[in-house]
């Protein structure tokens, strides 16, 4: 065992020796688990130990019983198993190796202080090592960092992290989307990457193309074309796959927020989606929905696959 390892398990024993199952004693802030392992735990402070409740299967299955001190003085119950009970007590003996033995603001001190909220689970938008198990929380810190805009932005987002991964990591990950299936697993990617951006509106999320560029101001008619900056159109995406050819983004009106010289910025009110879409492009599926317009006008069929605009 290394000196990091043994002061960490005499600081351990230190703290279980002061409070474990000490009742009113004391319980660091920490994340308490929700039943849906992609949504943000619940922050809690101000809790005491209560209670300790035998199972009779295994001692890592007894309930604890916190109190949680409301903001209104009012007390609430909360339980957590004894095997999470001792993670969090683990993870106040990580604090105090951390405050006890490294300088503040150095590497070591940092490093110590990110496991520390790992192993509490107050990390929730913070990036933790690139493995397998953890690319879905990554995925989402990074979401949540960066402000990704679309689709698009986020499955570059995951292509970018799965690339940092070691070889063993990496297969582990195919490995385990292979097992859920892949439908499941671009749901569940999707779900996470939309769940953010919805936490952000269009005000707030100040995504604007490069003032470089010459933007165009509302009104303002995109040369070479009939359309105008504000106008609405009718469009679907296809992009590049991880695990497959290509991924659709389904037919939804956007908006065209903002235009330049060189890209068209598209916003949907619906799911507060963006996407960027190279000028050229933009102008060819322009010309392109005339003559599906045309169509529609002569109540022609238009299979939907004539809205995608490809982006790659």
């Amino acid at each position: 065992m290394n000196m990091n390892n043994s002061i960490l398990k005499e600081l351990y024993a230190q703290v279980c020796r002061d409070q474990e199952y000490v009742v009113g004693s004391v319980i660091p802030e920490f994340g308490y688990p929700t039943s849906d392992e992609n949504e943000e735990p619940e922050i809690i402070k101000n809790a005491v130990f209560k209670e300790r409740i035998p199972s009779e299967c295994s001692t890592n299955l007894d309930t604890i019983v916190l109190s949680v001190k409301q903001d209104d003085d009012t007390c609430r119950e909360i339980t957590i198993s004894n095997e999470y009970y001792h993670r969090l007590l683990e993870g106040q003996a990580m604090l105090l190796k951390t405050q006890l033995y490294f300088e503040e603001g150095t590497d070591y001190y940092d490093s110590n202080l990110r496991a520390y909220k790992e192993q509490v689970n107050i990390d929730y938008y913070l990036q933790r090592s690139n493995r397998s198990d953890y690319f879905f929380h990554n995925f989402r810190a990074h979401c949540h960092s960066q402000k990704t805009a679309d689709h698009y932005e986020a499955l570059e987002l995951a292509r970018a992290i799965i690339k940092e991964m070691n070889p063993p990591e990496y297969k582990h990950l195919v490995e385990a989307i292979t097992k859920k299936g892949r439908d499941s697993w671009y749901k569940e990617l999707f779900d996470i990457f939309l769940c953010e951006l919805k936490k952000q509106n269009f005000k707030e999320h100040s995504f604007v193309l490069n003032a470089n560029e010459g933007i165009l101001k509302e009104g303002a008619i995109i040369p070479e074309t009939t359309a105008m900056v504000g106008d609405t159109v009718p469009v679907a995406f296809s992009l590049n796959g991880l695990f497959q050819d290509s991924v659709l983004v389904p037919k939804d009106i956007y908006k065209v927020v903002q235009a330049s010289s060189k890209r068209v910025l598209l916003f949907s009110e619906k799911t507060t989606e963006f996407f960027v879409v190279p000028i050229e492009k933009f102008k060819e599926y322009l010309k392109k929905l005339v003559k599906i317009n045309k169509r529609l006008q002569k109540n022609k069929p238009v299979k939907e696959k004539a809205y995608i605009v490809e982006i790659s």
